[in-house]
């Protein structure tokens, strides 16, 4: 099996759920990420966010809710990085805003969301993609990050049929390449 980037972001995500500084160095490092990607979906208060591979540090949907005053649903299908997840946006006093839950992201049903934002890390992500596709209402707004190419090999591939509507390029520090926007 070929070296995937998961294991490693959520051994560095474990150590900022412990240290503050850590903390804000990441929502320093996606802060430009997230913009334009709130920029991409124009995301606004009014819509109803779902952020699927939280992790241990739920950096983007913190940073969605923070932009823009949104309500953030994040779901992950690891028990421990959601323990962790909940415990540190309680701490930050965010747990109102953003809401942490256990749920695999292949068996969403995304009719609730206006946007949907899915983490590079999530495996299978076409099929997850597909399901929260195929279940969103019309014209919902997903979000799929799209790393670099030397660095696609350490995560899911992602091919699909539907039409990318719009992307913008990710600032040049980031593992990132692109954001894609597809609208239902």
């Amino acid at each position: 099996m070929a070296f995937q980037f998961v294991r490693p972001s959520q051994t560095a995500e474990r150590l900022m759920c412990k240290t503050p500084w850590m903390q804000r160095l990441m929502l320093a490092y996606y802060r430009p990420i997230v913009e334009k990607e709130v920029g991409l979906s124009r995301a606004s208060r009014l819509d109803a966010i779902l952020c699927v591979g939280g992790g241990y540090f739920p950096c983007t949907a913190i940073l969605f809710h923070l932009l823009t005053g949104a309500s953030v649903a994040v779901v992950d299908n690891d028990k421990n990085a959601v323990f962790c997840a909940r415990r540190l946006v309680r701490q930050m006093g965010l747990h109102h805003h953003v809401l942490v839950r256990h749920s695999d992201g292949a068996e969403v049903c995304a009719k609730a969301y206006d946007i949907i934002h899915i983490a590079m890390q999530i495996s299978p992500k076409e099929k997850v993609f597909h399901q929260l596709h195929d279940s969103a209402h019309k014209q919902t707004k997903i979000l799929v990050r799209i790393p670099k190419a030397h660095l696609e090999r350490g995560y899911q591939p992602f091919k699909t049929a539907c039409q990318q509507r719009d992307s913008i390029r990710q600032p040049a520090f980031s593992n990132i390449h692109a954001t894609g926007l597809y609208v239902r």
